[in-house]
């Protein structure tokens, strides 16, 4: 009986050392320590608000999950803010946000709100995705776009938006509907 007791304590520890050794000599899962500094985030942030302020200009963003991965990307959750210019104030909203570099893109159901000094009807902006490219101060689509401002709205697709320059472009497939006012 020990003789058996013996023999099966060899073997398992034999089965053990053969497990090890092939483990230990299997090329590395993609989610070594190697990997993962490219595909695991650096940091986190939940209800985040971050403020910007720079010559005469100011921007807010909120969302409600940041995830930061190196080489500058960040994705958002349900992100919220405004930018504000000396007349102007854009108010924007969007279920996500990915932000990398200078370009931010938001995407599903974005809303943009227009509110000028020297207009009292503010303008609704609405699509499904926008690039806002904060170097060139300019937002762009390449989906259906719809603007709205009380009764009024004009729809199109594809629209790029100079903020500077207050200019709006949209693209193709262009409709309108005014109504005048007494």
């Amino acid at each position: 009986m020990p003789r058996r007791l013996l023999t099966a304590l060899a073997l398992i520890a034999l089965a053990g050392a053969l497990i090890y050794y092939n483990h230990a000599n299997q090329p590395a899962p993609p989610s070594s320590t190697t990997a993962s500094k490219t595909t695991l985030p650096d940091w986190q942030g939940e209800n985040a608000t971050v403020w910007q302020v720079r010559e005469g200009r100011s921007a807010a963003l909120h969302a409600q999950r940041v995830v930061h991965f190196p080489r500058k990307r960040t994705l958002l959750t349900v992100p919220t803010g405004r930018i504000d210019q000396p007349d102007n104030t854009y108010w924007f909203s969007a279920r996500k946000g990915e932000q990398t570099g200078p370009v931010n893109q938001l995407s599903g159901q974005v809303r943009v709100l227009l509110e000028r000094q020297t207009d009292p009807a503010p303008l609704l902006l609405t699509t499904e995705q926008l690039r806002y490219l904060s170097d060139a101060r300019r937002m762009e689509s390449d989906t259906l776009v719809t603007i709205r401002q009380k009764d009024n709205w004009t729809r199109g697709t594809g629209m790029t938006l100079w903020l500077d320059a207050e200019r709006l472009e949209l693209k193709k497939d262009v409709t309108s509907h005014y109504v005048p006012t007494p």
